[in-house]
């Protein structure tokens, strides 16, 4: 999936808009389709184990709200927002990756590792995973240690909601 993003956003321009976005939709697609259909059935789990449905709902918008504001004020500490017209797509475009990487690396690959080898590896691989995943997006070693870091804290966060909600694998 990397690799396409990276081929979308390297060869096309603004004029082929179209098509940048259906690339990046169907791996989106793939990012959250897969998983769910391997987990609900494959495996004949619950879509709850991926942190998905009404149960998670209080806590993933708490989180949401919370860690969005983080990462929100992090990135544009200092800078002069653009008009919405500039920003508003990006807005989008951070929602549904959002949705993508939390079902993709929280729900699907964390559960996976946790399953095979307990919880702080799971965190550990689930952060690293989540930094090698953006390689593709020409990174530099200290964004790497960054997206790592962040990946931690997004692991022991989904982790920490996973415990509260009973979900049959806590």
């Amino acid at each position: 999936m990397v690799v396409l993003y990276r081929f979308a956003f390297v060869v096309f321009t603004p004029e082929r808009v179209l098509r940048l976005f259906l690339r990046f939709a169907a791996a989106l697609v793939l990012g959250v389709v897969g998983p769910v259909i391997y987990t609900t059935w494959i495996r004949r789990r619950p879509l709850r184990l991926l942190g998905v449905g009404a149960h998670t709902l209080r806590s993933t918008a708490s989180l949401a709200v919370l860690l969005g504001g983080v990462q929100f004020v992090i990135m544009f500490w200092g800078y002069t927002l653009p008009a919405p017209v500039d920003w508003v797509p990006l807005l989008v475009l951070s929602l549904t990756v959002g949705l993508f990487e939390a079902i993709f690396f929280r729900g699907f690959v964390q559960g996976r590792l946790e399953d095979s080898f307990g919880t702080v590896p799971a965190v550990a691989g689930a952060a690293l995973l989540y930094a090698l995943y953006h390689v593709g997006y020409g990174m530099a070693g200290r964004e790497m240690v960054f997206l790592f870091s962040l990946g931690v804290v997004y692991a022991i966060a989904y982790r920490s909601c996973a415990t509260s909600w009973s979900c049959g694998r806590c």
